[in-house]
């Protein structure tokens, strides 16, 4: 037999040894062949000596780099539940390593090319931080969570929910010609022709306003003024209960 050929035969009993039986059937006989390779390739002996003289390699050095291999390797009855398998089945993978998370006055932020913390920004500023806190999770960008004043955001809310609340002022404006109240000619214009009325979301619960006023016995003309001219967010609108001798309107 040629060189190669004893390298074949060394290297299927370090397979057997390493990665198991996978052509044996039985279980037992599985775990046998390969305990029977392990001892053969990390103990000295004629036979491993004159194989490994053929396949041209260092009986020593063989014997060394195997234990170091079957050390790691999983046990023979692990081998062989899992035939076929390879050695990477049974490596565990490493743990990735847990991000130490930083506490928010703690976090950088950058704009205007100038890179803070958010403590420092807020104490540049004059924002609260936990109003910066609040507007960072809720997406906003950096400049703006760490520069708009209360004032200013509660402006810009109100400005926003008179522009979702669509109603049709040409409408409201010819009901009132015609005799009613405001609060009544508001309370019953429709949205836009072609438009869908304005969905409010509370509590998992999309409806239009005329919906939430009908639930919650609060009228459409005062939820809407205490979004926008109160600048109540509108779970505050329609949780806050109508003061003593108020009229809904």
């Amino acid at each position: 037999m040629s060189r190669e050929l004893w390298q074949a035969v060394l290297l299927r009993t370090v397979a057997d040894a390493v990665l198991g039986v996978s052509q044996e059937s039985n279980r037992d006989t599985r775990i046998r062949i390969c305990e029977e390779a392990r001892r053969y390739l990390t103990s000295p002996s004629r036979d491993l000596s004159e194989v490994c003289a053929l396949a041209d390699m260092d009986m020593n050095a063989v014997i060394e780099k195997m234990r170091n291999q079957i050390a790691q390797a999983p046990t023979p009855k692990e081998l062989a539940d899992n035939p076929g398998r390879s050695i990477a089945t049974f490596t565990k993978a490493a743990a990735k390593p847990k991000q130490k998370r930083i506490p928010f006055p703690d976090r950088q932020f950058t704009f205007d090319g100038i890179t803070r913390t958010a403590a420092d920004w807020c104490a540049r500023t004059g924002i609260a931080l936990q109003t910066a806190q609040w507007r960072i999770n809720q997406s906003w960008a950096p400049e703006r969570a760490f520069t708009l004043t209360a004032e200013d955001a509660r402006a810009e809310h109100r400005a926003s929910a008179r522009r979702s609340f669509n109603m049709n002022s040409a409408e409201i404006s010819a009901r009132i010609k015609e005799g009613l109240r405001r609060s009544a000619a508001m309370n019953g214009a429709p949205h836009k022709r072609g438009t869908e009325p304005t969905l409010y979301q509370y509590d998992g619960e999309a409806r239009s306003l005329a919906e939430w006023s009908e639930i919650t016995g609060i009228g459409k003309n005062t939820i809407y003024k205490r979004i926008t001219v109160q600048g109540m967010t509108f779970a505050q609108a329609i949780e806050t209960p109508v003061g003593k001798g108020q009229k809904t309107a």
